[in-house]
């Protein structure tokens, strides 16, 4: 129904078209005739072709031509909607097959008393850290954070890839990521690239952002249980996910590390009980269809990158639509947004402009 409806508008609309242009051709003739006439002092001739001259053209009434915009705004609407929905998809499944990908990488992570602020409690196992409310008489290391409650996983990586996962479950406040082994120890940190740390963090319960230069605000669909941090240190990727849901939260891209980067851990204060929890190192779940594995090198960290570009310009995405006095209607992008990859590019081209296409059809007086 809807490629009959598309093919008789497309038929319309040229016929439409051809009798625009046959007019304009007409119009222009009797131009140059009256451009003529304007030169002869043959005024007799003139007073004989006057009626004709004067005489109306059949030519149609065009402000009477009329398209049905609002039933094609809304036919596109949805097609477009129907789009997004479907590349959401097909990104969490992708993420979910990285994210398996990853976690062939994950290194056991200890944490490092040595590194611990006197008023952070570590378990036994070197595996959970909380803030007390008691400051602990610990020796003054050069190593050790204060006053910023924060602590270092044991070891060091300055090279390749690793990866692991924390549980945030039941905090309303907590930093996470890597952080070079030169970073502040001593007076208060700023937390960003720059300064040797490429962290996210949680405030207030429900605010998330990403640590960049600048800082980036992160709308997360729902409440982080457990993060999965990834680092690949030649290609400069430090990447966080939301391992629950298998979805990409921030990635750091084309860093330059020069040092040895330690898993950073900040469970942050614990005002007076309400972020009592915990951070907690979790063992790597390998449920799932398994890490990916290709033939004679690891998968293309390129077509990581590709993912969350085409990721974050869908999640972007804000279209709005205009109707010209030629009748004509066009697709405008209005985010300021960026579309690195050509295949999401065309993607969404061809399919707007087959949309368009076919929402036009409801000139003709149907409803899609």
């Amino acid at each position: 129904m809807m490629e009959e409806q598309q093919k008789a508008a497309e038929k319309q609309e040229q016929e439409l078209i051809e009798e625009l242009e046959q007019e304009i051709t007409e119009l222009k003739m009797r131009n140059t005739e009256l451009e003529q006439l304007s030169h002869t002092e043959d005024h007799l001739h003139l007073l004989q072709i006057h009626s004709s001259l004067c005489s109306p053209r059949n030519t149609r009434n065009w402000p009477e031509i009329s398209m049905k915009t609002h039933e094609s705004l809304e036919t596109l609407r949805r097609a477009l909607n129907q789009l997004k929905d479907t590349i959401d998809d097909k990104l969490t499944q992708t993420v979910s097959t990285e994210l398996k990908w990853m976690q062939q990488y994950a290194v056991d992570v200890t944490l490092d008393p040595d590194t611990a602020h006197p008023e952070l409690i570590l378990s036994d196992d070197g595996k959970q850290v909380r803030h007390g409310d008691i400051t602990q008489r610990l020796l003054d290391k050069p190593e050790r954070f204060d006053p910023c409650p924060c602590v270092l996983g044991k070891e060091g990586f300055s090279s390749g890839r690793f990866y692991f996962e924390v549980q945030v479950k039941g905090k309303t406040k907590w930093t996470l990521g890597v952080a070079r082994e030169s970073i502040n120890r001593k007076g208060q940190i700023t937390l960003s690239p720059s300064d040797g740390c490429w962290t996210v963090f949680l405030r207030n319960g429900d605010e998330y952002e990403a640590c960049d230069d600048p800082r980036v605000s992160l709308s997360l669909r729902v409440k982080l249980q457990r993060v999965g941090v990834f680092v690949d240190y030649e290609e400069g990727l430090v990447s966080f996910y939301d391992v629950e849901s298998s979805s990409h939260i921030y990635s750091f891209t084309a860093q330059s590390f020069t040092e040895k980067l330690y898993p950073y851990f900040n469970p942050c204060t614990n005002e007076g009980g309400k972020n009592s929890s915990p951070l907690i190192i979790t063992p790597v779940n390998g449920d799932g269809p398994g890490p990916l594995r290709c033939s004679g090198s690891d998968l293309d960290l390129l077509g990581m990158k590709v993912l969350k570009a085409a990721e974050y310009a869908f999640a972007s995405l804000n279209f709005s639509t205009t109707v010209s006095t030629e009748m004509s209607l066009s697709v405008t992008t209005m985010a300021a947004i960026d579309l690195p990859i050509a295949v999401a590019a065309c993607l969404v081209a061809r399919r707007a402009k087959s949309v368009v296409r076919r929402s036009s059809a409801t000139s003709s007086g149907d409803k899609p």
